[in-house]
């Protein structure tokens, strides 16, 4: 039985916002084992501990620390005595646990924000504690709730930062419901509430984005955004969203979802998905789901935007060849002009989408979006490449460009 322990450590007034329960591997208390090596070769010369036992972990507020583990540590363990060696027994390792700056100055929790960097931790093991494991009492056998579901709920291995958890609601078999929360360990979580009909297709499906920032030396906000997409037959029929933490519903122009209709039906494909996954494949498919749910709720920019900046093309008028797609033409030019990294460069955004924007005397306007970059100041980038066609091919008209610098901020 693994259970979360208490928080014992130096610094137990911390608000527990900042911390949560996080697995740890055995092979990775071998540094904090170091820092006391008379009690280290009391415990293991008469204990051996699981391989896997459960740790705190450090929640996305604390700086580049975030989903770093700490102690206290809680494993499970058989006595090495020969005689009791089938008597499991759960063991507690107390920590002293300091956090040091870049420069390796000590520093006071209520001065790490979520933007500082350089953090280090400096840990000593004080002590374990030995206690016996209780016998588990037999599993309930679950019973329907209020709403005639059978709720389970169970962890999603996320690798990485990450951490997750499913609720899954069934009424006689078949999964009628599912809650999913998904903590990116960047500041960002997602919630995606799915509801499926008689036929166990998708009927509606929410999906909230919490971004936690600093917006002001001290203060800090969790804004929320919110996007419901409703189903009839497989076909959207109902979109509406929110934004803020206590937002009403918002109806959302059915146009503006016209150019995002292959993001629509990934939602759509990865909420059906879902229903019938395994754990593994539940994590594959809720990165699948953030991607469409990022394109969905990013929204459309008009060809005449006053935040468009020109960008300086060559005079010598730059053709492509008329077998190339209008957006495959856009993709082109802004490799070509060195905008966008090559098609097969190994560091790619993490998203690109193209939308055609609009037909207009004979121009044609191509939405190009990148975002997802691993980059301290820029979250992405999008671009407006006008073309015409002309004999033979399509010519460059214009390029402009917009900027993200963070995400949760606006285009400028």
């Amino acid at each position: 039985m693994m259970k979360f322990p208490s928080f014992l450590c130096s610094f137990a007034l911390i608000p527990m916002l900042a911390f949560g329960g996080g697995s740890v591997a055995r092979d990775d208390l071998d540094q904090v084992l170091l820092t006391n090596p008379a009690l280290a070769k009391a415990l293991q010369s008469s204990l051996v501990l699981a391989d896997v036992g459960s740790a705190t972990r450090l929640g996305r507020q604390v700086g580049d620390l975030g989903g770093a583990r700490i102690g206290p540590y809680e494993f499970e363990a058989t006595l090495k005595d020969a005689a009791a060696q089938s008597a499991t027994v759960l063991v507690t390792l107390h920590t002293d646990v300091k956090f040091l700056d870049a420069g390796g100055r000590i520093l006071l929790f209520d001065d790490i924000r979520p933007d500082t960097t350089g953090l280090k931790i400096l840990e000593k093991l004080l002590r374990y504690e030995v206690a016996a494991e209780p016998v588990a009492a037999p599993a309930p056998t679950p019973q329907p709730g209020a709403d005639g579901l059978v709720w389970e709920e169970f962890a999603l291995p996320f690798g990485g930062g990450g951490s997750g958890t499913c609720r899954r609601g069934t009424l006689n078999g078949a999964v009628k419901e599912l809650e999913i929360n998904y903590d990116e360990g960047d500041l960002i979580g997602w919630t995606f509430s799915l509801m499926f009909d008689e036929q166990n297709l998708p009927v509606k499906v929410i999906a909230s984005s919490s971004t936690f920032r600093e917006v002001a030396p001290g203060k800090t906000e969790d804004q929320i955004k919110t996007r419901i997409l409703e189903y009839r037959g497989g076909t959207l029929v109902k979109v509406s969203s929110s934004e803020g933490t206590n937002a009403q519903g918002l109806p959302v122009d059915f146009e503006d979802l016209m150019v995002t209709s292959v993001a629509s039906s990934r939602v759509y494909r990865t909420a059906a998905q879902m229903r019938v996954a395994e754990k593994q494949q539940i994590v594959d498919l809720v990165e699948d789901a953030v991607d469409a749910q990022n394109r969905l709720t990013e929204p459309l920019v008009s060809v005449g935007d006053s935040r468009w900046k020109p960008i300086a093309i060559p005079a010598q008028p730059m053709l492509v060849d008329a077998s190339y797609t209008t957006t495959a033409a856009a993709l082109f030019y802004l490799r070509s002009l060195k905008l966008l990294v090559p098609a097969d460069s190994t560091e790619q955004p993490g998203h690109l989408w193209t939308d055609l924007l609009s037909l207009k005397d004979g121009v044609t306007s191509v939405l190009v979006t990148a975002s997802g970059y691993q980059d301290d100041e820029i979250e992405g980038e999008r671009f407006l490449v006008q073309v015409t066609q002309v004999e033979g091919g399509w010519q460059l008209a214009s390029v402009s460009k917009q900027v993200k610098k963070w995400r949760g901020e606006d285009w400028e």
